[in-house]
């Protein structure tokens, strides 16, 4: 359990004396929470990485740590989650680019995230409210549909022409059959009933998605 963003620093000090190159790394999940102030601790930390050559690099430094490599944690089957690493206190879900079920780190995500350390070798960035909520929304993990719902409550200016923006983005890269779990992610918290409008885009886009889907259906061999 980790409770305090001094401990995910000190983490991050020690994997850049590790590695002889630069990487950036994007922080969602609970500890990008917990720097928006939206949670006060995280079982793990998810972490994306740009490129192949940066994965290898974190998780070269991560085994040479201690880490150990286990399966991924309950919950992630739809994340694309390529491994997740152990050490004490610390439980790492690594993803390279791909994240949550063919969700992408855009640059829309990067240029919204915001720089918390920077050290000789590695830059820490945490992702945006927005962000995160759309993340979170295509996990199954428990405890992720609650931190839905704090990201909104303890984020008086979320952004949700941001969200829908970034969706619309999301699904230009592949199929989108994710859109269907943010569709019920919002159902369960309620959004429909909270923001209407909202909601009623997410099911505009759901339905393009899904006429789409079937179009393509019918014209397969």
């Amino acid at each position: 359990m980790i409770d305090d963003t001094i401990r995910i620093e000190e983490l991050i000090q020690e994997i850049s004396k590790s590695i002889d190159q630069h990487v950036d790394l994007y922080m969602i999940g609970g500890g990008a929470m917990m720097y928006l102030g939206s949670k006060r601790y995280t079982k793990d930390l998810d972490l994306v990485v740009r490129s192949e050559g940066e994965y290898d690099a974190i998780h070269e430094a991560l085994v040479e740590l201690g880490f150990d490599v286990s399966k991924p944690t309950d919950g992630m089957t739809r994340a694309d989650l390529s491994d997740t690493l152990k050490k004490g206190e610390y439980r790492i879900d690594l993803f390279s680019r791909r994240v949550c079920g063919k969700l992408q780190l855009s640059d829309t995500m990067m240029a919204r995230a915001v720089e918390r350390i920077e050290t000789e070798n590695v830059c820490l960035y945490s992702c945006s409210a927005e962000d995160v909520f759309l993340l979170k929304s295509v996990t199954e993990r428990e405890g992720d549909a609650d931190d839905c719902d704090r990201l909104l409550l303890n984020s008086p200016r979320f952004d949700w022409d941001a969200l829908i923006e970034e969706i619309r983005i999301q699904m230009g890269f592949g199929d989108a059959v994710w859109i269907t779990y943010v569709a019920e992610r919002l159902l369960r918290i309620n959004v429909d009933f909270r923001f209407p409008e909202v909601f009623d885009s997410v099911s505009m886009m759901e339905n393009e998605y899904m006429e789409d889907w079937a179009h393509r259906m019918d014209d397969s061999p």
